[in-house]
C-alpha cells in the first residue's frame, strides 16, 4: 500500500510525512502532519487519522468547547468531505497492510 503524502482539508493542503522519532505529530500552521514510520501499519493509520481530526478542528477554526452532539455532527461531515476528496488517504487509513 502507498503511503499517500498530502491530505486535503478545506482549501489547504497539509503534507504527510512519514519520519523517525516524533516528537510533535501535528504542524497544522505550517501545512504538515508527521508520522513515525517506525510504527506498524494499524499505529500509522490511526495516528493519521486522528492528526487529521486535528488538522480539520484547526483549519475550520471549531471551538474548544462544544457539546457531544455538535462535536459529532461537525466532524461527520467535515471527515466525510476530507475522505471523499482524498481517495488515496482513505485507503491507506482503512487498508489492512
Amino acid at each position: 500500500m502507498k503511503k499517500p503524502s498530502c491530505v486535503t482539508i478545506g482549501t489547504r493542503d497539509y503534507k504527510i510525512m512519514f519520519t523517525e522519532t516524533v516528537s510533535d505529530y501535528g504542524q497544522y500552521s505550517d501545512g504538515k502532519i508527521y508520522i513515525d514510520k517506525s510504527y506498524d501499519h494499524g499505529i500509522q493509520a490511526e495516528t493519521l487519522k486522528h492528526e487529521i481530526i486535528h488538522a480539520i478542528w484547526a483549519h475550520y477554526a471549531l471551538p474548544d468547547k462544544i457539546d457531544e452532539e455538535t462535536a459529532a455532527s461537525l466532524l461527520s461531515q467535515l471527515e466525510w468531505e476530507v475522505y471523499k476528496n482524498n481517495q488515496e488517504v482513505f485507503e491507506f487509513v482503512w487498508s489492512n497492510e
